[in-house]
């Protein structure tokens, strides 16, 4: 299917072509344009009992097996296609069309074997899927085989990109990933208030996105506030970078106690405040502040971790910098790489602070970087240009605290694509 469009009435049209990727058009094949035409296919529910599950199904890159009336348009001789009966081959990557694959084998308004042959499975495997009734954990199924079908853009790149990211191979492999999704790792801290976590339906955003990366990360910072060593002596200060309504910070401040203040600083006021005031009817104390960590540090306290989650673009940067600057340790995940390309290091020279000088990389590379992170349809390929980004930010903050332990670590990839993290304890030791 190379392309789909809807109409009133229950009707939809897809055009097909035999080849996704045609042949060079210096071939030598006399049947190149009759080969590679594309057919209009029309699914009309007038013809096709099916036509609503197989509009759905017939998503853009999915391959399918139809069969129909040709017709011919008397006055312009056009040709189009009159779908009677469909088998889907192959299912589109996308999430939605997996995620609907898996809903039809859920209520068996899909053959068993033809889901499979869909989702690049076996049958014993797709029966398996077809018996999950929780629908949160069904669609975390669906992340890990919506990635499994996604086939590699590396050839629709320019070979200079490609370059680029092989050039920063070994660093990569300097700083390795490291995963514990299931490793049981849950926090001592008793369990979190569900009001603060806020109720939703099974399969919602939240419960299959949103909740497990709070869940994650609040254990992750608590590992690093309990390996500090002023944890339990005196209550340590937590800043939360762009922690806009205060998802994370809630939850933190619930999850650790009295044993950590958190701050909130970011430069949106409306959600700034809708954080603070649910802070004040949860009864959470919660310090919550306008203003932007990119034209300063914040120095109201001495801060003993950053945090960031989904930090977009440079303002990862940002947060990386505040933690150089406090000495504190960390827990960072990057998102949107090439957004907030304008934000300059605080603490810098009035025209000076870019990014790439702080963090030691020319230019031109920093930005093939960041183009390969946002390739969509190939998670394999972005993955490794987010490994290679976060490696050059470890790099950097290691060359300018020694003694911090920096980590790049996971959390499980059907949360969010963007589920590589920066972590260190805060350094051992003052610098001399």
């Amino acid at each position: 299917v190379r392309n789909r469009r809807r109409y009133g009435r229950g009707v939809t049209a897809v055009n097909l072509v035999d080849d996704p990727i045609p042949p060079s058009k210096d071939s030598e094949d006399d049947a190149y344009e009759a080969d590679y035409d594309r057919v209009e296919c029309v699914i009309h529910p007038g013809m096709f009992d099916s036509a609503e599950k197989y509009s759905n199904l017939l998503a853009v890159g999915s391959i399918v097996w139809v069969e129909g009336n040709i017709l011919c348009n008397p006055s312009d001789g056009k040709i189009s296609f009159w779908v009677s009966d469909a088998r889907l081959m192959k299912s589109s990557w996308r999430p939605t069309v997996v995620q609907y694959v898996a809903e039809l084998l859920h209520t068996g308004d899909i053959d068993v074997e033809e889901g499979a042959q869909a989702l690049g499975i076996n049958y014993f495997e797709a029966e398996k899927l077809s018996r999950i009734d929780d629908l949160t954990r069904r669609q975390w199924e669906c992340s890990k085989l919506s990635m499994a079908l996604q086939t590699s853009k590396s050839a629709n790149l320019a070979p200079e990109l490609l370059q680029v990211l092989d050039k920063y191979k070994d660093l990569s492999a300097s700083w390795p990933i490291s995963s514990n999704q299931e490793d049981g790792g849950k926090s001592q801290a008793p369990a979190p208030d569900e009001t603060i976590l806020q109720a939703s339906l099974p399969g919602s955003y939240w419960q299959r996105k949103k909740r497990p990366q709070l869940e994650w990360m609040a254990r992750e910072i608590a590992n690093v506030a309990r390996a500090h060593p002023e944890f339990g002596k005196r209550r340590l200060h937590i800043l939360d970078i762009g922690g806009g309504k205060g998802r994370l910070a809630n939850y933190l401040a619930q999850y650790l106690g009295n044993s950590a203040k958190v701050h909130v600083i970011d430069i949106a006021e409306n959600a700034i405040a809708n954080g603070a005031m649910r802070a004040k009817r949860l009864k959470i104390d919660v310090n919550f502040q306008v203003g932007d960590a990119s034209t300063k540090f914040w120095d109201e306290h001495a801060i003993d971790i950053v945090v960031a989650l989904h930090a977009c673009g440079h303002l990862s940067d940002v947060a990386l910098a505040n933690a150089v600057h406090h000495r504190a340790g960390f827990v960072i995940c990057p998102c949107c790489f090439s957004s907030n390309p304008r934000l300059l290091i605080p603490g810098t020279a009035p025209g000076s602070g870019r990014v790439e000088d702080y963090l030691g990389i020319p230019s031109a590379d920093w930005s093939a970087l960041k183009l390969v992170a946002e390739v969509q349809g190939d998670t394999a390929l972005a993955g490794s240009a987010i490994h290679a980004i976060c490696s050059v930010r470890a790099a950097a903050v290691s060359s300018k605290m020694p003694t911090a332990a920096v980590r790049i670590k996971s959390f499980p990839i059907q949360y969010s694509t963007r589920n590589i993290c920066l972590i260190a304890e805060a350094p051992s030791s003052q610098p001399q």
